[in-house]
């Protein structure tokens, strides 16, 4: 059984998870990582994206890893907001979840500072592979591949 456990763990690292997260759950508030225009956004344009980013924690617990959504608007008579948001009412698309291999103490007002990568695999154009890179107060930057694909 513990073979199985150390291999759902390593398959949990190495993957993109998708997962319903509830606002308690996070240890910042959510920063805007890209922002597209998906009235003028082309093909190219998602081809490869790449965003620095800067949280500053807003309470003490343990970091076990980062988490992704989006949010857009349609404009009409009706304007209409479609969030993934945990701090918004659950979808059925949940949020994009990345684990770290050692979880980490954090203390409030830790300095969480970083890039994210996304890139189209390039075995598959319809999989992505998503790289983090990240320190918590200055320490050593900590540097990870995920892939997201179709197989669980």
């Amino acid at each position: 059984m513990v073979v199985l456990e150390l291999l759902a763990r390593l398959v949990r690292l190495a993957r993109v998870g998708v997962s319903t997260l509830d606002q308690t759950q996070l240890l910042a508030r959510e920063n805007r990582i890209v922002r597209f225009d998906l009235a003028s956004v082309s093909e190219s344009d998602m081809e490869f994206v790449k965003s620095d980013f800067d949280f500053t924690c807003m309470g003490s617990g343990t970091l076990h890893g980062f988490a992704a959504w989006f949010k857009t608007s349609f404009d009409g008579p009706t304007p209409i907001i479609l969030s993934t948001s945990p701090w918004d009412e659950p979808t059925h698309w949940e949020q994009s979840v990345m684990y770290i291999e050692e979880p980490r103490k954090i203390d409030q007002d830790a300095k969480i500072r970083g890039s994210l990568e996304i890139k189209s695999n390039s075995e598959n154009n319809r999989f992505l592979d998503v790289f983090l890179s990240f320190s918590v107060n200055d320490s050593p930057e900590i540097r990870r591949l995920y892939r997201m694909t179709d197989r669980v």
